[in-house]
């Protein structure tokens, strides 16, 4: 992901990790084999740490399939740090390995899709770990690396007052940002790209006053732009922003939508 807050210029405009139980199918004929996973673009996973490094933590579930239909395997990262070693049991037919983390769970599927399960969902809880889920695919079976990238867009916003409890993003031409079921992940010219068959408009993110906070959505444009709705602890509104031209939400990047204090209004138009 070209992490490292990457503005897309409407926005300028505007603007003036957990552990999780593995599931584990066998797989036939199985050789182990061990890869170094890492990043695309100094991109990392779990551990937020300002603006510059972040890093994988101990506790981080990588699942991984290594043939059509084939067997799920997964690995649970023991050492933090910039870089994970990464043993899998790959199948005896295998001419691929695709991986995911940040998700709960993953359904073996082919070389040029995968299916996740518990990511970019309608509710999420504001950290980067869990609004980062990332992929990896390599077809060279003799290379020992496996590279990361971010198929959602990841959004980015500060509050500094400390009355919100939580924050909802609306895409206001109705496109689907999120979904509560099945995420599909397909590769476009080798970048991955997330997809939902079925989801909602909006996102909720639990806010626990002042702070950053990052959530994931479904890469798309939002044809009528997006509203912000700002909510105290006992779910009143405390305020509204909105932006109403077309923004390109873009896989694998970020949106930093700045400190949403000083632009919030106690009423707004329910067009804008």
């Amino acid at each position: 992901m070209r992490h490292l807050f990457i503005t897309i210029a409407t926005a300028v405009a505007f603007m003036a990790g957990c552990t999780r139980e593995a599931d584990f199918t066998a797989i036939e004929n199985a050789v182990t084999r061990s890869f170094t996973a890492s990043f695309a673009s100094d991109d990392t996973r779990t551990e937020y740490k300002g603006e510059g490094k972040i890093e994988w933590a101990a506790g981080d579930v990588v699942r991984y399939y290594s043939y059509d239909g084939g067997g799920v395997g997964s690995h649970t990262v023991t050492e933090a740090g910039r870089t994970a070693e990464i043993e899998v049991e790959l199948g005896g037919r295998s001419s691929y390995l695709v991986a995911e983390v940040g998700g709960s769970g993953i359904k073996a599927g082919t070389s040029a899709s995968m299916t996740v399960t518990g990511a970019m969902s309608s509710s999420q809880d504001g950290s980067f770990g869990s609004a980062h889920l990332a992929v990896a695919k390599v077809t060279d079976m003799s290379s020992t690396s496996l590279s990361f990238a971010t198929p959602g867009a990841i959004v980015k916003f500060a509050l500094d007052r400390t009355d919100i409890g939580s924050v909802q993003f609306r895409a206001m031409g109705g496109e689907t940002i999120c979904g509560d079921a099945d995420i599909t992940v397909s590769w476009e010219n080798g970048t991955p790209v997330a997809s939902a068959s079925a989801g909602k408009s909006a996102v909720k993110v639990e806010a626990g006053g002042a702070g950053t906070y990052f959530f994931s959505v479904i890469p798309g444009t939002l044809s009528k732009g997006f509203r912000i709705d700002c909510y105290d602890a006992r779910e009143n509104l405390v305020g509204s922003t909105s932006y109403s031209s077309p923004v390109t939400l873009a896989a694998n990047e970020m949106l930093n939508l700045g400190t949403l204090d000083s632009r919030l209004k106690k009423s707004i138009s329910s067009e804008q």
